[in-house]
């Protein structure tokens, strides 16, 4: 009530001069009623009084007796002051609603007079009640109200009240800018009008301004002008204030000394005032700073003891902040349901509140919770919510802190330029905030992706510089995580005393602050230290710990990883190495459960490429121990995983109930990326470093995108995703005369899973791996550069083409020698490839004067699970006939258009790699040219093919739909029409480079009016909708692409069969455009007699050219993926 008695004192003479009125209407009424007249007007003297003493409860009594004494008589508007002073009185002693049915009486009262003054009195005291009790808004519209009622006076203290009220509920809401205007406006008119006590509160709120985006030292000075006003004025309320926000200043900046010093000072104040309101701040606060010190009992003391004090006022921020404070509590604890039930009741004060900032807390915490137990969608999906709102607050060390959550999201899932790009980003934000914590934690997330790196030098520098922030900020978890990864550091070089020194001293801080996570992770790695030394019992009792305690939390991540360690255990223990299939199909369980909350294909590749290592361990360990259907269950459980999940994501349909906007939106995007890929693979431009900006940017926006959509529709929850076939599943898929070889070459060692209708068995090849990939290497060589000849005489052989010819034998006798008694005469292979034999034409190994192929047809799987998936679940009717084609573009539409010879075109951007001699005689580009150089030449013999195997569907009566020359174009190749066709073929240039794959076809000469830009990508052809039995890939290299150990070639084939085709024919290698035509020929002759399988057909094709002396150079390149 302090200002309200400088306003008092300001209208003394209204009220002076309202009892001069009050007296003078007496005059007016009927005889017989002047007793209650004067009565009413003693009353409402007596009332005054009283209320000036602050004798609220008789003050009311005055107040009520003169509105019944006054009730028979027309006081007008001064009745109005009554209501007001009654008003007043019921909010000081907390009867809130007498106090606002009086409110909106002197309200009513008022309104329809020219008593402006008490009307915005009247006005700016329920806003005073409204706000009390947390209704901002409505507090908001009744302080607008008062400011218009006063606009007919002059300005006086009240204005300057009224704004500096407004600006405190637009910073509750995190609205700082707005907040700000508001302050200064404030401070214009407490300037102007000599207001003193007002400033303070001005300084104040500016100082709570710098506290939200975390310029503490600011605040802090910003805090001490404040403390000074108030104490000059003797404005103990104030000087409460001030002393909180310096408390707030000093915790942000790790000094709990000082917040716990100025916090008490404060509570003593505010206690003596009964101010609930601040009392709960800090409260709040204390316990924040006993969480930071890991005091977690006198921070649960502190939060229980500002409930009643939160509840008696109706406090909704301070509620949400109590609550909030159990919750990270509870999180640190790792008692995670407690933690979320927190912060449930957190958010829904702070909804009611309407306080943006509270809200980005509460998703923030809750971000931070999912990230702890493995979720990392949701952990993505709220990190992201928060941020937006903290961005409407500009609080930044809290976007800081969500960039962090974002980069162990990444992190995690094995995306480590995304978690490094976050982790920078994060830095910024808290350098910018001089938030210490924030920094180490920056430093300590790098630390880690450089010991992923094995950069343990970089890694070091980086946590050393984490510990600087950790120890100023006196914060034992940031300590004991970066002595936990000194550790690691130690742990690499075998300097296994100073690893469990480090481990110890993190041990001791993780106690400090009871933080189970990091326990677990220091027991994991004594474990592993511990097993290193040949300390089984000890290590299996660290491994155990470890387990139980991520159990705690959920953690599928490191759950998975410690059974991982304990199944590593038990192998090398032998009188426990039957405990090991246990422990493997537990971690595999678990990394199942942590893979399944991964909403990106790209993140659930790079997870199984972040476990490679374990499991290859589980293959081998399965096998050394004879359990060979254990063996296969494991390494198909991350074989192609994503591929078989988007084709079962096509098959479903999915997209289609997807809002078509969202949909419109990642189309564009889509096209944008697609193009400027194309721009910085195919072309010299200037521009490669903005290319590459831009190309970031729309990358973010399409992950984000493709994020949104996944998550919030539910058909893509709803999905059951394809589970690992296992063996019985796959033997039941194959024909009688089918072998499936499933080969597997790791550090571990080589074997094959020979699969057949009625039996299973693992072969072991050969014990050295690395035997296989020279071999493998030195084949492709020769096949590559046309030195592997069989045909030639011995003594005309040359070094390379002799070892050509030796790595294929010894190739045939290392991966089909062992297994050769399993087949017979009408048996058909099915080979699995995987590491350096996904790009082996298994057709072209030799032995015996014969190639594998002259022995047996061949054909292609990623997995056995899409074998399974292809021939059930993922069968779909195709169209019934029909041939469509595309080939010979034209490159050089220059010369074209004038009817000149074509010449080649560049891709001046890598520069071509084709013969110099031959790139300046276009006349040998007939017989010798690739169909995939670096110079886009034309490919004459292309346009023959297609139109020759035009010829055999016609005679067949199918139709046909052929484009040539100018017709070639991207935009034709994505023409719907084409669903309608069996059979599609592409006789084009082909072009791969990392991150990049595309068939290169005619474009319109001025592509600036042309949506197309003649390459049909990777992207694009994943958006296309096709319906094809078989898609033919007639350009080199269309078979290989990026590849990955689990995942194995990620390329144009695998767009391909996703835009709908039960199988791919496709190229391994720069081709000849003569051979090349042969044997598309003879193959599509035998595809239209609809008499043999495909694979035959292509094999017939293939012998067909052996038959003619043909080198393997021509015909071993193309091989069959799929059905």
């Amino acid at each position: 009530m302090l200002c309200l008695k400088e306003y008092q004192a300001m209208k003394h003479h209204f009220i002076v001069f309202t009892l001069g009125i009050l007296f003078l209407s007496s005059f007016s009424v009927k005889v017989y009623a002047q007793n209650d007249s004067i009565l009413a007007m003693q009353y409402y003297a007596l009332g005054i009084n009283t209320y000036n003493e602050q004798n609220y409860d008789s003050s009311i009594i005055y107040f009520e007796k003169t509105l019944i004494y006054a009730k028979n008589y027309d006081f007008g508007a001064d009745i109005g002051l009554v209501h007001f002073y009654l008003a007043e009185a019921y909010q000081v002693l907390g009867n809130y609603d007498e106090s606002r049915k009086n409110y909106k009486a002197a309200i009513r009262i008022f309104s329809p007079t020219e008593f402006y003054y008490e009307l915005g009195l009247a006005f700016r005291g329920i806003g005073d009640l409204e706000n009390k009790n947390s209704n901002y808004k409505d507090a908001e519209k009744y302080y607008y109200s008062a400011l218009e009622a006063l606009a007919h006076d002059e300005l006086s203290s009240l204005d300057g009240y009224i704004y500096i009220n407004l600006a405190n509920i637009v910073l509750n809401r995190g609205d700082n800018s707005g907040a700000k205007v508001l302050f200064k406006k404030a401070e214009e008119i407490c300037d102007s009008v000599g207001f003193g006590p007002g400033l303070g509160d001005i300084y104040y709120g500016y100082g709570l301004i710098e506290l939200n985006i975390n310029n503490n030292p600011a605040a802090d000075s910003l805090f001490d002008v404040a403390l000074k006003l108030f104490t000059k004025f003797n404005i103990e309320m104030g000087v409460g204030n001030a002393w909180y926000g310096k408390g707030v200043a000093a915790m942000n900046q790790g000094e709990n000394k000082k917040a716990l010093n100025y916090g008490k000072k404060a509570l003593k104040i505010y206690k003596a005032n009964n101010y609930s309101q601040g009392v709960v701040n800090v409260l709040v606060n204390l316990g924040l700073i006993s969480l930071n010190t890991a005091d977690y009992e006198t921070a649960e003391n502190f939060l229980n003891e500002a409930i009643p004090w939160a509840k008696s006022a109706n406090y909704l921020i301070g509620l949400g902040n109590i609550y909030k404070g159990f919750a990270l509590i509870a999180t640190n604890l790792a008692e995670h349901e407690v933690a979320i039930n927190q912060y449930q009741l957190a958010l829904e004060a702070y909804e009611n509140a309407d306080y943006t900032f509270g809200l980005a807390s509460v998703y923030q915490g809750l971000s931070t919770i999912a990230l702890n137990s493995g979720d990392n969608t949701k952990a993505e999906e709220l990190a992201k919510l928060a941020i937006q709102y903290y961005e409407k607050t500009g609080f930044i060390i809290g976007i800081g802190q969500l960039y962090q959550n974002l980069a162990s999201v990444f992190l995690n899932a094995g995306n480590y330029q995304k978690s490094r790009e976050y982790y920078n980003k994060a830095l910024v934000y808290h350098r910018n905030g001089q938030f210490p914590i924030g920094v180490g934690d920056c430093f300590y997330g790098l630390a880690q992706l450089e010991m992923i790196k094995n950069d343990t030098t970089s890694a070091k520098k980086l946590i050393d510089s984490s510990l600087v922030y950790y120890k100023r900020a006196e914060y034992p978890l940031g300590i004991g995580n970066s002595l936990f990864i000194l550790a690691n550091i130690a742990q690499t070089s075998s300097d296994y005393i100073a690893c469990i020194d480090y481990l110890e001293g993190a041990l001791n801080q993780f106690e400090t602050v009871n933080y189970p996570f990091g326990i677990g992770r220091v027991c994991y790695t004594l474990g592993t230290v511990l097993h290193e030394l040949d300390e089984y019992e000890e290590a299996e009792r660290q491994f155990n710990a470890a387990l139980n305690l991520f159990k705690l939390s959920d953690y599928n991540y490191f759950c998975s990883i410690t059974a991982f360690g304990l199944a590593n255990l038990y192998l090398d223990w032998k009188e426990k190495e039957k405990e090991t299939i246990k422990y493997l199909d537990s971690a595999m369980y678990y990394l199942e459960n942590f893979r399944a909350n991964l909403v990106r294909e790209e993140d659930r590749t790079n997870l199984f490429e972040k476990f490679s290592d374990y499991l290859n361990l589980s293959v081998y360990a399965a096998i050394y121990l004879g359990d060979n259907h254990s063996a296969f269950k494991f390494l198909e459980n991350v074989k192609a995983r994503s591929l078989a999940d988007i084709m079962a994501e096509r098959s479903a349909n999915i997209t289609a109930k997807v809002d078509p906007e969202l949909l419109k939106q990642r189309t564009i995007l889509e096209k944008q990326i697609s193009t400027l890929k194309t721009r910085l693979n195919t072309s010299s431009n200037s521009e490669d470093d903005d290319i590459r900006e831009e190309l970031k940017t729309l990358n973010a926006k399409l992950d984000d995108l493709i994020f949104k959509i996944r998550t919030e529709n539910p058909d893509f929850a709803a999905l059951e995703y394809p589970k690992p076939a296992d063996v019985s599943n796959v033997m039941a898929k194959l024909a009688e005369d089918e072998v499936a070889l499933q080969y597997n070459i790791s550090d571990y060692g080589a074997w094959v899973f020979v699969i057949t209708k009625h039996n299973f068995e693992v072969v072991q090849l050969a014990k050295n791996p690395d035997e296989i990939r020279e071999q493998t290497m030195t084949l492709l060589d020769g096949l590559r550069r046309n030195k592997y000849d069989v045909n030639k005489p011995a003594d005309e052989l040359d070094i390379e083409e002799e070892m050509s010819l030796e790595a294929s034998e010894k190739l045939y006798s290392l991966l089909i020698k062992p297994v050769e008694k399993k087949l017979n005469k009408k048996s058909k292979l099915v080979i699995i490839p995987n590491d350096v034999l996904n790009f082996l034409p298994f057709e072209a190994l030799y032995s015996d004067s014969l190639f594998l192929i002259e022995r047996y047809p061949v054909k292609y799987y990623q997995s056995a699970t899409l074998l399974a998936l292809m021939r059930s679940s993922l069968k779909k009717e195709r169209a019934k006939n029909g041939f469509a084609g595309f080939g010979d573009p034209v490159y050089d539409l220059d010369n074209y258009e004038k009817g000149l010879e074509e010449r080649g075109v560049p891709l001046l951007k890598i520069g071509s790699t084709i013969n110099s001699e031959l790139a300046a005689n276009p006349a040998a580009v007939d017989t010798l040219l690739s169909r995939a150089g670096l110079t886009l030449f034309r490919l004459r013999g292309t346009g023959e093919e297609i139109k020759g195997i035009a010829d055999i569907f016609k005679k067949k009566g199918e139709p046909v739909n052929i484009k040539l020359r100018t017709e070639a174009t991207e935009e034709n190749a994505k023409d719907p029409i084409l669903k309608n066709y069996r059979f599609l073929s592409f006789a084009c240039h082909g072009i791969v480079f990392p991150g990049f794959q595309s068939l290169a076809l005619c474009t319109e000469k001025d592509s600036g009016k042309s949506t197309q830009d003649g390459y049909l990508t990777f992207e694009e052809i994943l958006g296309l909708d096709w319906n094809a039995k078989l898609v033919v890939l007639s350009a080199c290299q269309t078979g290989t692409g990026d590849t990955r150990k689990t995942e194995g070639v990620i390329g144009l084939t695998r767009a391909v069969m996703y835009a709908g085709t039960d199988a791919v024919l496709v190229s391994l290698w720069s081709v000849s455009d003569a051979g090349t035509r042969d044997l598309m020929l003879k193959f599509f002759s035998d595809v239209a007699d609809n008499k043999l399988p495909t694979d035959e057909c292509l094999r017939n094709a293939k012998l067909a050219l052996i038959k003619k002396g043909a080198a393997p150079n021509v015909w071993s390149p193309f091989i069959l993926f799929g059905e």
